[in-house]
């Protein structure tokens, strides 16, 4: 996606400028869990691999949902109150009532999205109104996409396609990583005598369980999400629990 990006900035000739946005000081010198290097490095990298330019006035506001504290996987530790987020969700709120690009990386866990962040976002704006979200696998994975999406943005706008790419991440990262993944391995897969590693196939029980839980969550915790947008297709694709494949699709407005 990155590489993408970087293409198309080529192609029109142009470098988009990055401003950069921590929801907590404290979180950018963290060394984010599986990585190697400070978060503040990995951001300013994936921020040129993308052929962007960091900047204190950027084009695109990259807002970065970060903890102080060491990072954990999603769901390890249960969630804390944070004075900080209230403060830095108005930020995000205020740079889209500007009609900023903002954009959002959710790094405050690994491997799935911070559930009470984008829950209080979604009553402050329409998560549609973001140039970008993701929240998903590594922290560098998850500043990749983000970056990659809102570069897409600048240069095509809010299109179909873009609010689309935004339902997958939502249902992908916010409700499988964060909640319905662990939700069917200790609840369901056991009395199907199944687990995390041996799912019945691409497209089996645990793939039919996994949507049914999915569509419920997505309604109940991001109603703009999940009223708007249906899910085409969920496949577990090597039929194990840690990926799932997500296809969403616009529902039909019937009035």
């Amino acid at each position: 996606s990155v590489l993408l990006a970087r293409a198309v900035n080529e192609m029109k000739g142009t470098y988009p400028t990055v401003e950069v946005h921590y929801a907590e000081e404290a979180g950018k010198k963290l060394v984010p869990l599986y990585e190697d290097r400070p978060l503040e490095e990995s951001v300013l990298s994936q921020i040129e691999a993308a052929g962007c330019k960091l900047s204190e006035h950027g084009e695109i506001s990259l807002f970065i949902n970060v903890t102080g504290e060491e990072m954990t996987d999603v769901g390890v530790k249960g969630e804390k109150d944070r004075e900080a987020l209230a403060p830095f969700i108005e930020k995000i709120a205020e740079a889209v009532s500007l009609k900023k690009l903002a954009a959002v990386a959710d790094v405050a866990y690994c491997n799935g999205g911070d559930r009470a962040f984008v829950k209080g976002l979604s009553e402050q704006i329409s998560l549609f109104d973001l140039a970008s979200y993701a929240g998903w696998n590594t922290s560098s994975n998850t500043l990749g996409t983000a970056i990659a999406q809102a570069v897409m943005c600048l240069h095509y706008g809010f299109s179909a396609q873009h609010n689309t790419f935004l339902a997958d991440r939502f249902y992908e990262d916010v409700s499988y990583c964060a909640r319905v993944r662990k939700l069917v391995c200790e609840t369901y897969l056991p009395a199907l005598h199944l687990n995390y590693f041996h799912a019945d196939g691409e497209e089996g029980k645990a793939a039919q369980i996994v949507k049914k839980e999915l569509e419920a969550d997505l309604c109940s915790l991001l109603p703009e999400v999940g009223t708007n947008y249906s899910l085409a297709e969920v496949r577990l694709p090597w039929s194990r629990m840690f990926e799932a494949e997500i296809r969403t699709e616009k529902k039909e407005n019937k009035a």
